[in-house]
């Protein structure tokens, strides 16, 4: 036997006194316990709003789609909390009548309008209309239509916004500003390195290609003003740094298709838009966006009918091979040294409402957004119109340099923003 286990043997004898003692101890307190508090204790009333009994996702959902609003939901919280608060003692502060306050204005934004940044006319029943500084009866583009808006009327010297369709780049183009939508996934920040910002870019040794149009179905033919634009962007290549930009014709018909397959399959955009659609009531919805009287939008509507049909896995297989292709396509042209110049859209501003008659028009920034590549929107002036011109220009991936050192160039040759003169404003009557 070691000296050890003779140590232990003392120990292991007081271990057990002690606990015979503390669960002698315990039942004692339990039996004067029970005659002081009894057996059952204070009910708490029972449950009678379903409300209350559904997950929090569910809950969620149904506020989306308007079965109950924020202050229904919270009104029987509210209701719930006073049941059971004397009882429980759970609840030690309230600010009820604050946050009925925010449960009502999260409901009136529910109600606003656009809820996915799908829409690129900033328009909701909240704030109403915003309006192209350069003629009030435009457009501003969306989703970021409002910081597009205020920088061209020179009230805002910078902005942020985000693009999953040409929310940063429609607005800056129908308002006449820069606006970058940087490679993909360089946000947040843990790419950015890649991006090499500080190194200089000699133009003389960048390959220059252009495209008029993207030949997508349902899209207006680009106008003549456009046109002209980029054929001066391209002389001026030609004369101030004697290379020739080659033009290309690459087959982009189906690239509006492509998105909206993916935007589709995107489990957080797509869930998020058709929860509440089936393939029958997406077409309901769409002849009721006609007459001015859906919730939704064209594009919304039209992505879940994608979904709400379930395209299936071999068609979806198809378009990801179409997209790859397509990737291929530009990546091998771009290599690490080529920008591409295209329309930023086909049209300058529209007047407010057009946009529901010519919902894919957005097609040519949504084609860049498939490709994952990055884009800089430049101004070029006014057009015949007086209104803003301009076009994209398109690098590799991780050569943002490329697009805005171009970007400046063209901004030195064509002078970028124009300041708003005699902005036209809508008479009211």
């Amino acid at each position: 036997m070691s000296t050890t286990e003779i140590i232990n043997k003392p120990i292991a004898l007081k271990l057990r006194v002690l606990q015979v003692a503390r669960l002698a101890i315990a039942s004692i307190v339990r039996f004067f316990c029970r005659l002081y508090y009894g057996n059952e204790g204070e009910k708490i009333p029972p449950i009678t709003d379903e409300i209350l009994k559904l997950p929090a996702i569910e809950v969620a959902k149904k506020i989306r789609n308007k079965a109950i609003t924020s202050v229904e939901v919270l009104e029987t919280c509210i209701a719930r909390i006073k049941d059971v608060n004397s009882a429980l003692n759970c609840f030690v502060e309230d600010r009820f009548e604050l946050a009925l306050k925010e449960a009502k204005e999260a409901d009136e934004l529910i109600r606003s309008g656009s809820k996915t940044a799908d829409q690129w006319e900033s328009h909701n029943h909240i704030h109403g209309r915003t309006n192209n500084p350069y003629n009030t009866t435009r457009i501003v583009g969306g989703s970021s239509g409002g910081e597009g808006s205020i920088q061209a009327a020179a009230a805002s010297i910078f902005g942020i916004g985000s693009d999953i369709g040409g929310s940063i780049r429609m607005p800056c183009y129908f308002n006449g500003i820069f606006g970058h939508k940087p490679s993909k996934y360089i946000i947040s920040g843990t790419n950015a390195s890649k991006l090499r910002l500080d190194e200089p870019v000699d133009i003389k040794k960048v390959n220059f290609f252009y495209q008029f149009s993207n030949d997508v179905p349902m899209t207006d033919p680009v106008d003549p003003d456009i046109i002209a634009a980029m054929k001066k962007v391209v002389e001026f290549i030609k004369v101030q740094h004697k290379i020739d930009a080659e033009e290309k014709r690459i087959p982009l018909q189906k690239s509006m298709a492509i998105w909206m397959a993916m935007m589709s399959s995107n489990t957080k955009f797509g869930e998020l838009i058709m929860e509440k659609y089936t393939k029958g009531n997406c077409l309901k919805e769409i002849v009721k966006n006609a007459f001015g009287l859906s919730g939704n939008t064209l594009i919304a509507l039209f992505t879940a009918l994608y979904g709400a049909g379930d395209i299936g896995e071999q068609k979806m297989n198809h378009f990801v091979k179409l997209r790859q292709d397509l990737v291929n396509t530009f990546t091998e042209m771009l290599g690490d040294n080529g920008v591409f110049l295209f329309p930023s859209h086909p049209t300058p501003a529209l007047y407010h409402n057009e946009a529901l008659f010519r919902p894919f028009n957005f097609s040519y920034t949504a084609l860049i957004n498939l490709l994952g590549m990055p884009s800089t929107s430049v101004p070029l002036g006014l057009g015949s119109e007086g209104l803003p011109i301009g076009i994209q220009v398109v690098a590799n991936y991780d050569q943002d340099r490329l697009c805005l050192a171009v970007a400046e160039e063209l901004d030195r040759a064509f002078g970028g923003w124009v300041e708003p003169q005699n902005s036209v404003v809508p008479t009211t009557t």
